[in-house]
């Protein structure tokens, strides 16, 4: 019988050291959505277009005042964030919308780092410097 108690508890510490893998660390933004509510932009109010980042899966898209976007993200390590270059549709808009979609996307290309506070998100630049503040939205999901 003590045999088959030793064979047990050796069986258990076996197993139990399988499970001191780490895991892969968990993405801070993938699978969040956001709306912007301010940026570094001076003179133009980000809230007065529709201007919005999903992050899902190394890509984050939205709405960019007037045209969709779409970019590839990579996160880490720690707080630093790097966004490549943005494509977006082609349509023509007012040329206020124009231009905050033009300073948007600009400033897109210069984030960094990021740092999340409840449902706020603020990305910046190289220096630590503010470019884009967000606040959180219901994230869609697909079926």
């Amino acid at each position: 019988m003590s045999r088959l108690v030793t064979l047990f508890a050796l069986s258990v510490f076996m197993l139990a050291g399988c499970s001191t893998v780490p895991a892969e660390p968990a993405s801070n933004l993938s699978g969040t959505a956001w709306k912007l509510t301010g940026w570094s932009e001076p003179g133009v109010n980000p809230q007065n277009f529709t201007i919005t980042a999903t992050f899902s899966d190394g890509r984050v898209a939205g709405k960019a005042a007037v045209n969709n976007y779409f970019a590839g993200y990579t996160e880490g390590p720690g707080a630093k964030l790097a966004v490549s270059q943005a494509g977006s549709t082609m349509m023509a808009g007012p040329p206020a919308a124009m231009q905050a979609e033009k300073a948007y996307l600009r400033l897109l290309g210069e984030v960094r780092s990021f740092s999340r506070a409840d449902d706020a998100l603020t990305l910046a630049d190289s220096a630590g410097q503010m470019l884009l503040v967000y606040a959180r939205v219901p994230a869609v999901t697909k079926p």
